[in-house]
């Protein structure tokens, strides 16, 4: 409950707010959360001091009760007076608004309900940060206060008026009341969904600046937001609050006509009906909104710019698909609505409730075909307005199916009984069209074949003839057309789903040059062109997976267009990617074969590509033929550095099964890397037989040849890493220590051997730690190594983690939990990840001494392991820095 007993009958009720609270939130949560905290105590205080109950707080509101007028204005008094001494963090301004009326209220359980809450809520809200207000009920029940008549104004949605008061001499601002002030703003015909952060952080921007434009791609909503705002404020302009719609306004000389219509004042026609507005509203205190500008800029800005220098008493609040660039505008990006939260998104509700005013109820087992409408059509309010008109007649699913027509059905209403502005998905973004630059329509044309986001050197290598494309980029950013934004450190950008469309649409017989150049782009961006750096190099990976959707878009284009060449570059690259599962595999699966289905004499780069998607596919007897075939073609056609990865390749399909016959392919292999001067591939399969001599027991010999090839700085990233990791695998059940030491040398950047750290080493780390018997630090790497692998690689790799508890048990001698951890692993549908892996299980399970693993894998036995684990570690889990 709250601070004294709560009262009843006739109560006082206290309301207050922070004012301008969300602005300070995004700039400083920090110190925000600090202030806040200090704001809440010292109105519980004040609260508690004289008497009240609070009763209900949300976020920086408090709503309290109190038996008397007069304990409740002392309260407000009081909390004003230590708020205003209060020393707040660098950059926070706590300022409160307070609202008090007193009525009759039912109290259930501690609250209160009825209409006199409400009416307190609205009075607060009326006011501004330091200001206390009253109702005529209150100020009546309260002897020796100063008290100013603010006079009665309707509040919203309260059909009866009420008589306001202000507590104190102190000025600030007309209230912030609808009915104060003459408008005539457009009635919203339904609530705003999805944008009250907007409207109050765009309200706290106008509050310190005179012109605000608010910039945003076609159908995004900001008229919407801009008459919201502007109901909001309406109270404070003495002289109104105007709405200028220039959709319908085609010749720039009737501007300032129009603007003047609108705000009730009469322009004749001399030379210069700019100034002559300007002069007109001198004098006046007045919000404009300027709605739709984008075709008439220039216009638009001469008469903005003109009342700006003679006119200090109005505010303008404009709205374009670009900004008016004058001095001293400031400018609010609308951006589509947020998708990303799934079901429970701002794009999801506003689907929900347009669906519902139709009489269409969204229900669970849509959730997913609602998420997917909201990414697909880019969270643009309109797009998802006019989905909603036809889930009338289809569900979400369906209507999801057919959005690659989305400009055809997202057309005008569906009775087609008028045309209206955006009155379709299609017409706004024609509109927008045919004000670009022809150099911005001619980039934007050629940036529709990215299929994600590209960065700057890739706008570049499809401008074709234009000469400065970084000065249309820009341009088709300032219109909202192309988002920015900073992903791993760069600066990358990307076109809204449906500009893309739209824009690919225009195309015509330009979208074979068009996906010609993005091919081009890609092969030169992402291909190492040797067969020897495509095998050892591993620091092309990351790009690979961050350009997926590119190279899948270059691959498609040329396997279509027959472009051979360019696509078995293409095979030889992303082959690689391909073995670590996921999408990419399947792609390059599906590639390989259709190529291999066509073409009756394909490159042995073909078959190499199929044989890795089949490892990433876990389609090992796939992967062993695919690499047998690709051995006999690279023999026919002299391919040696193809020939000796295949033979690799084939190693890894047959290794489990047949470690003697991987020995002898990776023989071959480094007598045919070696024939062909390719020294690092020779090294890789060298690499690769350190594994199978430790699958046979022949561990001495693959102890030296790692450490060998560790010394070897011409072995090439793949082989030197591999080594490391066989090296850490040979010694780790035997003595641990070594192992940890060893790995902590590998890492070292002076020594480093290329390979995926980002989850290796914490993985690894986790294994020694749990070896040596360190469970907070076994589990603390475990933790991170998980997370990152999920991130990465989006697969549990649970047979892998569970080798760390695995190992702890080992140590600890608990011979039940290792039986069960390694029984687990064995039933899993995919043991391990990799050869290291299956290694450590093996030695593992010949620590039991032929003791049988049994027939059925632990229900939730990484989960039991987990817990297990921190048991052990309590509170002193430490990950360190990676090191120790």
């Amino acid at each position: 409950m709250g601070e004294g007993s709560a009262p009843t009958g006739t109560v006082s009720f206290l309301f207050t707010d922070v004012a301008s609270s969300t602005r300070q939130w995004e700039a400083l949560p920090e110190a925000m959360a600090a202030a806040v905290a200090r704001h809440d105590a010292v109105l519980r205080a004040a609260i508690g001091r004289h008497g009240g109950t609070v009763f209900s707080t949300a976020g920086d509101a408090f709503a309290a009760a109190f038996h008397t007028a007069a304990d409740a204005v002392a309260a407000a008094v009081t909390a004003q007076a230590a708020l205003a001494d209060e020393p707040w963090p660098a950059g926070v301004d706590i300022r409160v608004r307070m609202g008090v009326h007193t009525g009759a209220a039912d109290e259930r359980d501690g609250d209160y309900f009825g209409p006199t809450l409400n009416r307190a809520a609205r009075i607060m809200a009326a006011g501004h940060g330091g200001q206390v207000l009253l109702s005529d009920a209150t100020a009546a029940l309260l002897a020796g206060h100063p008290v100013v008549d603010l006079g009665t104004h309707k509040l919203k949605d309260l059909a009866v008026g009420e008589r306001i008061w202000q507590l104190g001499a102190a000025r600030f601002p007309p209230l912030r009341v609808q009915d104060a002030v003459p408008n005539n703003l457009p009635a919203l015909r339904t609530g705003i969904i999805g944008r009250e952060a907007a409207v109050e952080a765009t309200i706290d921007r106008l509050e310190r600046t005179r012109l605000l434009s608010l910039v945003g791609v076609g159908g995004v909503g900001k008229t919407t937001l801009a008459i919201a705002v502007a109901g909001r404020l309406a109270g404070a302009f003495a002289d109104g609050v105007w709405f200028v719609d220039l959709a319908a306004v085609t010749e720039p000389s009737r501007v300032v006509g129009v603007i003047a219509d609108a705000v009730g004042v009469v322009v004749a026609t001399p030379s210069d009906p700019a100034a002559q507005l300007a002069s007109l509203l001198a004098t006046r205190s007045m919000l404009i909104v300027l709605d739709n500008c984008e075709h008439l800029l220039d216009a638009a800005a001469d008469a903005v710019d003109a009342v700006l220098e003679r006119a200090p008493s109005v505010r303008w609040l404009v709205t374009s698909r670009e900004r008016l660039d004058l001095p001293g505008e400031v400018v609010d990006f609308v951006e589509p609505l947020d998708w990303s939260a799934g079901g429970d998104s701002p794009c999801a509700e506003l689907l929900r409730a347009r669906a519902g005013d139709l009489g269409v109820e969204l229900g669970p087992d849509d959730t997913d075909a609602v998420v997917e409408l909201c990414r697909r059509l880019d969270g643009l309010a309109l797009a998802i307005e006019l989905a909603a008109a036809h889930l009338v007649q289809m569900r979400p699913a369906d209507l999801v199916r057919r959005l690659d027509r989305r400009f055809e059905l997202l057309g005008s209403d569906r009775r087609g009984r008028r045309a209206r502005r955006h009155a379709s998905l299609s017409t706004v973004l024609a509109d927008t069209w045919e004000l670009l630059p022809n150099a911005s329509a001619h980039l934007l044309e050629r940036l529709a074949v990215f299929p994600a986001a590209f960065d700057v050197d890739a706008v570049a290598s499809v401008a074709g003839d234009l000469r400065t494309p970084e000065v249309a980029l820009r341009d088709l950013v300032t219109r909202a057309l192309v988002t920015e934004e900073q992903a791993e450190g760069t600066r990358r950008f990307r076109l809204l789903e449906s500009v893309k469309l739209f824009a690919r649409e225009r195309w015509g017989d330009r979208a074979v040059s068009h996906r010609d150049a993005h091919l081009q782009w890609i092969v030169d961006t992402t291909c190492q062109r040797t067969p020897e750096a495509r095998v050892t190099a591993w620091s092309t990976w990351p790009a690979i997976d961050r350009l997926w959707d590119d190279i899948a878009a270059a691959m498609e284009h040329a396997e279509e267009a027959r472009r051979d060449q360019e696509s078995a570059v293409l095979f030889a690259q992303c082959a690689y990617w391909a073995r670590n599962g996921g999408p990419s595999a399947l792609d390059v699966r599906r590639w390989a074969e259709r190529r291999l289905g066509r073409d009756p004499e394909p490159s042995a780069a073909v078959h190499l590509a199929l044989a890795l998607a089949c490892l990433g596919t876990r389609s090992m007897a796939a992967m062993a033929d695919a690499a047998e075939a690709g051995e006999a073609r690279a023999s026919e056609t002299g391919e040696s550095a193809e020939l000796a990865m295949l033979r690799i390749v084939r190693a890894w399909a047959v290794g489990i099964r047949d470690p003697a016959l991987a020995l002898t392919l990776l023989d071959a292999a480094m007598a045919d890397a070696e024939a062909a001067g390719h020294h690092a591939l020779a090294a890789a399969a060298r690499s690769n037989q350190g594994t199978f001599l430790l699958l046979v027991g022949r561990s001495e010999e693959a102890v030296a040849l790692c450490r060998a090839l560790l010394e070897d700085h011409r072995a090439g990233d793949y082989a030197r890493a591999h080594s490391g990791i066989l090296l850490v695998t040979a010694l780790l059940v035997d003595d641990p220590a070594v192992a940890l030491a060893e790995l902590v040398r590998l890492r070292d950047p002076a020594r480093t051997t290329g390979g995926n750290w980002e989850w290796d080493f914490p993985f690894w780390r986790a294994v020694l730690a749990a070896a040596c018997g360190d469970a907070p630090n076994a589990l603390a790497h475990l933790t991170r190594a998980e997370f990152d692998a999920r991130r990465r690689y989006d697969d549990d790799g649970l047979p892998d983690f569970l080798l760390v508890p695995a190992f702890l048990a080992h140590r600890a001698g608990d011979t039940a939990r290792l039986h069960r951890y390694l029984t687990a692993i064995r039933r899993h549908g995919r043991p391990t990840q990799g050869f290291p892996m299956t290694i450590l299980f093996r030695r593992l399970v010949a620590t039991l001494g032929g003791a049988p693993l049994g027939p059925d894998a632990e229900p939730g036995a990484f989960a039991e392991g987990r817990a297990w684990m921190s048991a052990l570690a309590g509170d002193r889990t430490d990950p360190g820095d990676g090191r120790g």
